[in-house]
């Protein structure tokens, strides 16, 4: 394994621990910053990570970070149909959070499951064959916890 090869994987776990850290599930300019000063790199290499990995955000989010799928196999397996019911149901649409900064709404070009589309994944786990009765018995649940956590 060469030395950039370990420095990037270094770098990678750090953006995700500051991401995970922050409240607003996001990596603030401090963030970056900070993080290109600790491992020599330029801003521009930092943002170059950000722009590629589409797990990072340097913009806020909600607490739950909602993405759904949009490869072909999700999209013929109906991601549009789930994109829309999630729409609906919180009042956002594409990189948009509720009024209560529990759920942000974003698509993305594929979540390596196609097997089992369509695909959502909500935080770090993937929900597979997604219907709109599962969306809604995982938002639930994910709402009971923010409630049981006051």
């Amino acid at each position: 394994m060469t030395v950039e090869k370990l420095k990037r994987d270094d770098v990678i776990l750090a953006l995700h621990q500051a991401q995970e850290q922050n409240k607003s599930n996001y990596l603030s300019e401090e963030n970056i910053k900070t993080i290109a000063e600790q491992f020599q790199l330029s801003l521009a290499d930092i943002s170059g990570i950000l722009t590629f990995y589409s797990l990072f955000s340097p913009d806020k989010r909600g607490k739950h970070v909602i993405r759904v799928c949009d490869s072909l196999p999700c999209r013929v397996s109906g991601s549009v149909d789930i994109y829309l019911y999630l729409q609906e149901k919180l009042g956002i649409k594409n990189k948009e959070t509720t009024k209560d900064n529990l759920f942000t709404l974003e698509v993305v070009n594929c979540l390596g499951a196609c097997d089992k589309a369509p695909n959502v994944m909500i935080n770090d786990e993937i929900y597979s064959e997604m219907t709109p009765e599962k969306i809604d018995s995982v938002l639930d649940a994910l709402k009971k916890e923010v409630v049981n956590a006051e």
